[in-house]
């Protein structure tokens, strides 16, 4: 799995292994927040990192694909 911090916001994102990366806002305890949802064929995330503007994070896979995602309506697109 993976996993990234974001201190600027205080989330933190934790891929799963399975179909997703859940999202946490922390302030005195962990609060979920939603997920990002996808399909894995062989597709697997092997790095994650925030953009400068903190809403969107990129994503890369172990078939080269990468992803922008918005963390607003948590959606992707290939890029």
């Amino acid at each position: 799995g993976n996993m990234m911090w974001l201190e600027s916001s205080r989330q933190l994102l934790i891929w799963n292994l399975f179909d997703s990366i859940y999202i946490y806002d922390i302030t005195d305890r962990p609060i979920w927040s939603g997920k990002l949802k996808f399909t894995i064929q062989r597709n697997f995330i092997v790095q994650m990192a925030f953009t400068t503007s903190d809403h969107f994070i990129i994503t890369g896979s172990d078939t080269g694909a990468v992803y922008l995602w918005d963390l607003q309506t948590k959606r992707s697109c290939p890029l």
